[in-house]
């Protein structure tokens, strides 16, 4: 997966087994922004701890291994 968090761009892996989802190691551009660098570590950390997914109409939800939302994703 490849795309831009707001300020860097971001590169990662990912494996997916059924509803089990996992991304590897991120690689992110390390740009100095002005705002989003928190917003932007909180999505690196939320793709560490993903292990598993849903998609409900256009809302991807990411959780944890004990089931807990940890990041909403809406498409646009």
């Amino acid at each position: 997966m490849s795309g831009f968090a707001g300020c860097n761009h971001i590169t990662v892996g990912y494996t997916l087994e059924d509803d089990q989802l996992s991304f590897g190691p991120t690689a992110m551009t390390r740009r100095a922004c002005i705002e989003g660098e928190e917003l932007e570590r909180e999505f690196a950390k939320a793709l560490r701890e993903t292990r598993s997914y849903d998609i409900v109409g256009d809302v991807l939800r990411l959780r944890d291994g004990t089931g807990t939302v940890i990041a909403e994703l809406r498409a646009q």
